[in-house]
Parts: C-alpha cells; sequence; structure tokens
C-alpha cells in the first residue's frame, strides 16, 4: 500500500521542495502528493508541482485543493470533499506536512482528516514540520520516529534553482570572483582598508574591493569548517519574475556575496559608507533582497566600516523594528579596539557566524 503525501504551500515554496526532498527518501511506502494553497501561493504551488513533475517524473501528483484561510468552514468543506472523499484506494497512510501556509491551513487540514479516519481500520495518519529553528540547524520532527536532525543535509540543490522556487530570475550567471580580484581584496583587508582606489582597476566601482575581501574571508571560514555542499558568489544582478497583478517589469537589483550553506542563503552586503542612516538602508535592502531569494530563514550580513558601537546600535534597532527574536540581519565594522579586521580577523567574525548557524 502507499501513502498520500499532502503539504500546505504559503508564499514561500522553499522550505516545501526541501521537505519533499526529504520525506521521499524517509516515507518507505510509494507516495501519491498532493498540495493545499491559498489563491494567493497558487504560483508557488505551480512551481512545486513543475520542478517535483521535472525532478521525479514518475510521482503522481494529484489535483491542488485551493482555500481561503479565513473560512474555515469552507477548509473543513474542501478538506472533506477534495482530500478525505477522494483518498485514493491504493494509500492506506495519510501523511501531512504542514510548514506552509497561515495556521488556519495546517490545523485544519490536520484535524479534519485525522478526525475523520481514526476509527478507519488499516488507515494511518502522521504529520510533519519542517522547523526552521533546531538545536542543530533547520529539521523536521514528527509525532513518528521520522525526524531529520539537519535539513540542508542530502539537498543537493544549486543557487539558480532556489531562485527559481521563490520567483527570481539571473540577469547574469552565478560566478566566482577571478583569483587576481580575490588577492586584490585580501591585500586591501591586511592594509587597514586603506582608500580604495590604490586597489582597484580602471572601471571598477570603489565598494568591490570591500566585496573581493568579504568572499575571500568567508570563504576561508567556509572551507575550515570541512563541509562540502556549500557555494559563494559575488556580484549577481536578479530580478523578480513577473507576478499575475503586479507590473509587467520589476527592477533589477544587484547582490554583492551570496553564500548558499545546503539550500540555506546569506547574503553579504557591503559599504564604505560611514553615515548609520545609508548603513541602516544598506542592511534594510539586503534583507529584503535575501528573502526574496531566500524566503523567510535567509540572513544578511552588512559589512561597514562604522564603528563597532554604531554597528550594534544599527542592528539593535532594526532588530527591534523587525520583531527579529532571532537576528536574521548582521552589522559589521571595526572591532572593540576601533580597528577594521584583517583578513584573518574577518575570517574569525564569519566562522563565529557559522557557529550561530549551526553550521
Amino acid at each position: 500500500m502507499g501513502t498520500q503525501l499532502i503539504m500546505t504551500v504559503g508564499t514561500n515554496s522553499l522550505p516545501i521542495w526541501v521537505a519533499w526532498q526529504h520525506l521521499k527518501k524517509e516515507i518507505r511506502n510509494s507516495i501519491e502528493l498532493r498540495f493545499i494553497h491559498t489563491v494567493q501561493s497558487e504560483n508557488e504551488k505551480d512551481l512545486l508541482e513543475k520542478r517535483i513533475s521535472k525532478e521525479s517524473p514518475g510521482t503522481t501528483i494529484h489535483p491542488a485543493v485551493p482555500i481561503d484561510p479565513g473560512d474555515l468552514r469552507g477548509i473543513h468543506d474542501a478538506i472533506q470533499n477534495n482530500v478525505v472523499r477522494t483518498r485514493p484506494a491504493s494509500c492506506n497512510e495519510f501523511h501531512i506536512h504542514y510548514t506552509g501556509g497561515t495556521k488556519s491551513m495546517g490545523v485544519e487540514t490536520t484535524s479534519i482528516i485525522e478526525k475523520t479516519l481514526s476509527g478507519v481500520p488499516d488507515t494511518d495518519v502522521n504529520t510533519s514540520y519542517l522547523n526552521p529553528r533546531g538545536s542543530k540547524g533547520p529539521e523536521i520532527v514528527s509525532r513518528t520516529l521520522l525526524h531529520v536532525p539537519d535539513t540542508r543535509e542530502g539537498i543537493e540543490i544549486d543557487l539558480k534553482n532556489i531562485a527559481e522556487l521563490n520567483g527570481v530570475t539571473f540577469i547574469n550567471p552565478p560566478r566566482e570572483p577571478i583569483p587576481n580580484q580575490i588577492c586584490r581584496g585580501t591585500q586591501w583587508l591586511n592594509a587597514g582598508w586603506p582608500h580604495p582606489p590604490a586597489f582597484r582597476l580602471t572601471g571598477e566601482n570603489s565598494g568591490f574591493i570591500l566585496e573581493y575581501g568579504a568572499y575571500a574571508a568567508f570563504k576561508n571560514a567556509l572551507k575550515r569548517r570541512g563541509r562540502d555542499h556549500w557555494q559563494l558568489y559575488r556580484g549577481l544582478k536578479a530580478q523578480r519574475v513577473p507576478r499575475p497583478g503586479h507590473r509587467s517589469s520589476p527592477n533589477d537589483f544587484e547582490l554583492d556575496v551570496v553564500a548558499v550553506l545546503g539550500y540555506q542563503v546569506v547574503i553579504v552586503s557591503c559599504t564604505l559608507d560611514n553615515d548609520a542612516g545609508n548603513i541602516k538602508l544598506k542592511a534594510m535592502e539586503g534583507i529584503i533582497r535575501a528573502r526574496q531569494l531566500g524566503g523567510d530563514e535567509a540572513q544578511c550580513i552588512t559589512v561597514c566600516i562604522a564603528e563597532n558601537n554604531s554597528c550594534a546600535d544599527i542592528q539593535s534597532g532594526l532588530e527591534d523594528e523587525m520583531g527579529d527574536d532571532n537576528p536574521h540581519i548582521r552589522v559589521w565594522g571595526k572591532s572593540n579596539a576601533n580597528k577594521l579586521p584583517n583578513l584573518d580577523g574577518l575570517t574569525s567574525k564569519f566562522m563565529r557566524y557559522l557557529d550561530d548557524l549551526n553550521w
């Protein structure tokens, strides 16, 4: 017999795809898939169906169930009529993965299916959820023995795939800096961050030299961790894919340094500005772009030349304004000794940061 895997879909399709990648390995039976989504998340549902059909062409995907998350009676009727009463005869197990969508979607879907099928012989109902803040990293938890302690492990995905799932397209292909650029960025950091023209080439933006240095330090930190499923790029131009009802030509945006840790996106936003207001704007733009590209759990580090106390105030203020109890924003500048970090110093900051991410 088989398992019908029911997945609720919200406006962030990446964690649903990640959960699918793990659940298809963990569930021992053959799987038939069905999505439950809101009208607002139909685009994300379509992206998931397209990706899964391409990657796993033998997967049976039943028609999705659209619901209004504010209409509890409507959710009840939709689940009863389109899920419970039409359950495949080939499936004796329901597995509900309720990471995506609203709380009402997850609660109503789970409770209706459990209540309706609790007394049906030889029928099991299991549930799971992707907890983005587990003790060892993002984890899938379940009431059964199923447990994935770090969902970033075992995911074969690259930045272009992540962007596609989140409705972003790249104008230029993801690329690494050439060795000469990394060398100049390293030398510039070790020289005490002098005025950039001494280290940049004709036609280069002054801020590029900090991007090269940040890239070099981040790469050093990642290599020292000994984990092999990460990617690191610099200088990406991207654009949101036009959505129904929105303007047809969204503005382009640029990303200074982008890391992918398994599938978790970290953007490093660089500025040589010393003004607290401008640094704050840079950090705010950075976290918005990070979430556009990598979803709700994406992170942003802003590297600047401001003093340590000023950076701490900017970061604290942004966390307070965003109501973020698990900070997704970092603002780095001078050290407590009022010195800008050299390559080793900046590498050490990235190492401590990776500790915070359990990477």
